[in-house]
């Protein structure tokens, strides 16, 4: 039942009772007795509910409190995949309570100069990974993380929630030490420390991973009003072409922003993995500029952005503007000095649109084409003619800015594992690499449970 419900959340868009008897409860036969069996099985299962359209969906979970939480997590580089310590907190009638304290006995040895991360108390517990998660899998259900400056534990509570099939879903992570600062409610280098004494919270001794869950969700606790209350004075905004409001309209996924003067000249180009918290970032209440900022935000008139959908895509974008327009409040920085990549690639990028993908060809190394698709029916034309112009003509020579082959290797060589790859070099000519890339953009777990490697 725990697999039939994680796959109605996962299909918000609804299913046939015949999809859920054959791709669920793997059942084959008749339709209509296919049919019955899985209209039994969902009207049995709590969550789920029938639409007047006749397909199902999971129920809309009621709004869940916020769950503090803190925890070691270390492991290989990438992905950092071993949980060492947990401690969680939730909000009761009484006050803020620790819910669990907890050291995470591993399934596996330890990595080579890795100890067991052993923080005091009494009520501390020794627990295994499946123990610790059904302790915390009834709260974190929905539940807003709150975390003060790290979230591995939280996203590796995801990852694990998810490779135990387990049907929870965390809600939304928020940072609370960044989201103070940028408010101008906590000193610059202030930690969990220094801000529970500036919000009278008891302040948490050693590395209890309890107690310093506890001290983050008071802190959020006693915020979160002013978090929500104190926008930016509109002093910052005279003379601009918009006001506070215009930032709650900016998308929280990644691309890049523009800002312009009056007479429309570009001024400065950012990228940004959220762009709302990025552009606020800039207007906070009695932040310190970094240096150049006051200039910058003296000639601003108004601000442009297009959504990316991808970190890896903006910093291309990022990265082509700056070079065609030459933005004079852009520092022209070194990308780094890691050797570029090598090899024949496609990497599959999430685009803005849920419906289409990014799909970037990289040619030994060098980013030459970005073709953005219809994931179920995608362009096979312009998809053909770029494979082919790349990567089957002898005489096309790689072209473009060697930043961009620096770019992509720094991003391969931290986050390559977690990316959708398919070296093209393997393929068996111009046809079965049109097919393969068509293949994998209609696959519905391509940017979410299934990744790809070389």
């Amino acid at each position: 039942m725990s697999r039939l419900l994680a796959f109605l959340r996962t299909h918000p868009e609804g299913v046939t009772p015949l999809t859920a008897a054959r791709e669920v409860l793997g059942l084959s036969g008749p339709p209509g007795h296919l049919t019955t069996i899985a209209h039994a099985a969902l009207r049995a299962l709590p969550g789920a509910v029938e639409g007047t359209d006749g397909l199902w969906r999971a129920a809309a979970p009621a709004p869940r409190l916020p769950l503090g939480l803190a925890g070691v997590v270390t492991g290989p580089r990438p992905p950092r995949d071993l949980l060492l310590s947990i401690g969680a907190a939730a909000e009761t009638p009484g006050g803020v309570t620790t819910v669990l304290t907890a050291i995470v006995r591993p399934a596996h040895p330890l990595p080579q100069g890795v100890t067991l991360a052993r923080p005091g108390g009494p009520e501390t517990e020794v627990l295994t990974l499946d123990e610790a998660l059904a302790a915390l899998a009834p709260r974190l259900d929905g539940a807003p993380l709150i975390l003060f400056e790290d979230d591995e534990p939280a996203e590796f509570l995801r990852r694990a929630l998810e490779a135990a099939g387990r049907p929870e879903t965390p809600g939304e992570i928020v940072l609370l030490g960044p989201a103070l600062r940028a408010a101008g409610l906590l000193p610059r280098r202030a930690g969990l420390p220094g801000a529970a004494e500036r919000f009278k919270v008891p302040v948490p001794e050693g590395d209890d991973p309890g107690l310093r869950a506890r001290a983050t969700l008071g802190i959020w606790l006693q915020a979160r009003e002013r978090l929500a209350a104190d926008p930016p004075p509109d002093a910052l905004f005279g003379g601009l072409e918009f006001g506070p409001e215009f930032l709650d309209t900016l998308p929280s996924r990644p691309g890049v922003y523009l800002f312009l003067d009056r007479g429309g000249n570009l001024l400065y180009v950012g990228k940004a993995v959220d762009l709302r918290r990025r552009v606020r970032s800039y207007f906070g209440h009695a932040r310190k500029r970094r240096l150049g900022e006051e200039d910058l935000l003296a000639r601003l008139f108004r601000i442009e952005w297009e959504e990316t959908g991808s970190e890896l895509a903006a910093l291309l974008r990022e990265a082509e503007l700056i070079r065609s327009k030459r933005p004079p409040f852009n520092v022209q920085r070194d990308t780094a000095d890691r050797r570029p990549a090598a090899g024949d690639l496609a990497l599959f990028l999430p685009a803005g649109d849920p419906a289409r993908a990014t799909v970037l060809l990289v040619r030994e190394g060098q980013p030459v084409a970005r073709l953005e698709l219809d994931r179920q029916r995608p362009d096979s034309r312009a998809l053909r003619e770029a494979v082919r112009g790349w990567f089957f003509r002898r005489d096309r020579l790689v072209a473009g800015d060697p930043a961009d082959s620096r770019i992509l290797a720094n991003w391969l060589g931290t986050h390559g594992d977690r990316q959708n790859l398919m070296d093209l070099s393997e393929t068996r000519g111009l046809t079965d690499a049109v097919r393969r890339v068509r293949a994998w953009l209609a696959d519905p777990d391509l940017f979410s449970e299934r990744v790809y490697r070389r």
